[in-house]
């Protein structure tokens, strides 16, 4: 159980300036969020299968077609066959 004593403490560690007023709501607010993962620890999960995202989505790429325009060539004083090399910097 989260007493509000408990939680002054963990606050304090955290540098949390909290009234005592905060500090009730906070630990029963804490101790239901508790419970509520008790709940799904006793949740039979084997044949769930992990999720990265919410809502299945697949995402839409582009194809990568590189082209060489005039404005990048332009920016692009060092360009040797079909690749760019930069100057030596030491």
């Amino acid at each position: 159980m989260i007493t509000p004593q408990v939680l002054l403490k963990v606050a304090q560690l955290a540098k949390l300036g909290l009234v005592p007023d905060e500090l009730v709501n906070l630990s029963q607010d804490i101790e239901k969020i508790i419970q509520y993962f008790n709940q799904i620890k006793n949740l039979n999960l084997d044949k769930v299968v992990p999720m990265t995202h919410a809502v299945e989505m697949t995402l839409r790429l582009r194809d990568d077609n590189p082209k060489l325009t005039p404005e990048v060539c332009k920016y692009l004083p060092y360009m040797k066959a079909n690749y760019f090399s930069v100057p030596i910097i030491l």
